[in-house]
């Protein structure tokens, strides 16, 4: 059995999805992100939607591509607001 890929699937249901808050509710069911607290999970998701729906192709090649990165910095930015 193929083992499916967690960023796929997120990226798959943030195009789903027509809203941020379903895609973070529905997304929190499917339990693909580590155990963190609610906060954290909720952080990262919101994150994942952003950078598969708010941004363009061009904002994601200037912040050099890497998903990772933006999700960790985006979560960062957030946790102390």
């Amino acid at each position: 059995m193929k083992k499916n890929n967690p960023i796929a699937i997120l990226k798959r249901y943030a195009k789903v999805y027509k809203t941020k808050e379903k895609y973070i509710t529905y997304m929190q069911k499917m339990d693909l992100i580590p155990s963190t607290t609610q906060r954290m999970t909720e952080l990262t998701l919101e994150a994942y939607w952003v950078y598969f729906n708010d941004l363009e192709q061009i904002e994601k090649e200037m912040r050099g591509g890497d998903i990772s990165t933006f999700i960790h910095g985006y979560v960062s930015k957030k946790i102390h607001e």
